[in-house]
């Protein structure tokens, strides 16, 4: 996205752990793509300043994936009915 948009960041560090991430940006160490229901839900005391991003590049799918008519626990249920609520909260598809 960011060539398309005629530049090249300096990358000088990468995690895949977005508490991580988001604590550098609470710091004013940079700068990241996070999915807005990870805003919605961030306990900080003060934000960052965010932007929405309409590019379809920058979006991200979820699947849950199970087999059909087989048993899942009582936590596995609730784990599937957690996401599919969190994901009706924010712009996950």
């Amino acid at each position: 996205m960011c060539r398309a948009a005629g530049f090249s960041p300096e990358i000088i560090i990468e995690s895949n752990n977005l508490d991580t991430i988001f604590s550098f940006v609470c710091e004013g160490i940079g700068v990241a793509f996070v999915p807005d229901t990870f805003i919605k839900f961030a306990v900080v005391p003060s934000h960052p300043a965010y932007y929405a991003i309409s590019n379809q590049d920058a979006e991200k799918h979820i699947k849950l994936i199970y087999k059909k008519n087989k048993y899942l626990s009582a936590p596995a249920l609730e784990f599937c009915n957690t996401l599919r609520e969190l994901i009706g909260m924010g712009t996950w598809k």
